[in-house]
């Protein structure tokens, strides 16, 4: 539930927000809070790691969840260098990271 309520928070702040670096700031914390609920969700208490089995595998987590999540993080933090990458390029052309400054420069 509360994981629900902060990707809203983030949702809000993405539209309502008119800077940029606080725009990837919510972006990113929609992305850390879907992560912890697909790891959350596919994780349980009496499931016991993949690693070194005897052969019985009913009781083991699926390690292919928290790969994919591992990937997931990997293109956040891409995304990030790239997004300030160019919010640096945009603030050098416009003097300006504000979506309205920008949009009247344009």
């Amino acid at each position: 539930m509360i994981e629900a309520l902060i990707i809203i928070i983030g949702f809000f702040g993405l539209i309502t927000n008119r800077d940029l670096i606080r725009k990837i700031m919510c972006i990113n914390i929609i992305q850390g809070m879907l992560i912890y609920m697909f790891i959350n969700f596919s994780a349980h208490s009496s499931m016991t790691p993949p690693i070194l089995n005897s052969g019985d595998i009913s009781g083991m987590a699926d390690p292919v969840p928290h790969a994919l999540m591992l990937t997931a993080i990997v293109v956040g933090v891409c995304f990030n260098s790239i997004a300030l990458s160019i919010v640096v390029k945009i603030y050098r052309r416009c003097q300006s990271i504000n979506t309205d400054d920008i949009y009247e420069q344009s």
